[in-house]
């Protein structure tokens, strides 16, 4: 019986192949449906990919979702509401990250997330977040399209796609007077007077969390509660507060 041997470009090939990133990593499809010029209803079907990224595993980040974005190293909050599920993990944050940022490449994105644990690979999304954006950004038109990657934006690894749709306009009710059905948009509308955070409540390293979350380090997007924590180094990664 003939023995099957592998040259060394074949092991080649075949380390190499390993190292390519599972295509389940591509298999999320939002629909960012456009109820104005800055809220939007975001919904997913599929599930997230195999591969964790090898930082800020709780958030998933969608790159230019605009048609006017924030500039220079912004990051201020744009979430609304959610019932959105990433498995069992609630998405509960969302903000814009302007251009400038170390990790953002020079395109602006909106990231999201929950945690502070790594979301769980494979796991199914269910549920709506919205976004309410400042009142100086503007949501791209509807037909656009762009990428989505799990963790911190460029960094991250690709994790699907998304769509900007449009939306349907309920019909008002026969009631003017009904405050059921106004209530949304008077929300919205108190939102984006909003447009800052309130000082010393910014995530100014965009690791998901701002110091009155526990961020021991907001200068530093690795130190944030749950990060991995190096025993021994003289940092407190997970903001416990030891070593």
């Amino acid at each position: 019986m003939k023995k099957l041997r592998l040259t060394g470009a074949v092991c080649a090939v075949c380390f190499m192949t390993a190292l390519i990133p599972h295509a389940a990593n591509a298999s999320l499809v939002f629909e960012i449906e456009r109820v104005s010029d800055t809220v939007a209803n975001v919904t997913a079907t599929g599930t997230l990919g195999l591969t964790l990224p090898e930082s800020n595993g709780h958030q998933i980040s969608f790159q230019n979702p605009f048609a006017v974005g924030p500039v220079g190293s912004d990051n201020r909050d744009t979430f609304g509401s959610s019932t959105m599920l990433v498995g069992t993990t609630l998405i509960d944050f969302a903000n814009v990250l302007g251009p400038d940022r170390s990790f953002a490449s020079g395109v602006p994105w909106i990231y999201s997330g929950g945690g502070p644990s790594a979301l769980n690979p494979g796991s199914s999304v269910s549920g709506t977040l919205v976004w309410i954006l400042p009142s100086d950004l503007t949501l791209a038109p509807v037909g656009s399209t762009g990428i989505v990657n799990w963790g911190h934006a460029t960094q991250g690894v690709s994790t699907g796609t998304w769509t900007m749709v449009s939306t349907t306009v309920p019909t008002p009710p026969d009631n003017d007077d009904d405050i059921l059905f106004y209530l949304p948009a008077i929300i919205a509308a108190a939102k984006n007077k909003l447009v800052d955070d309130p000082v010393g409540d910014q995530d100014s390293d965009a690791d998901g969390f701002t110091e009155n979350q526990g961020d021991c380090n907001d200068a530093n997007n690795s130190i944030y509660p749950g990060a991995l924590e190096i025993c021994g180094d003289g940092i407190d990664q997970d903001c416990s507060g030891s070593d």
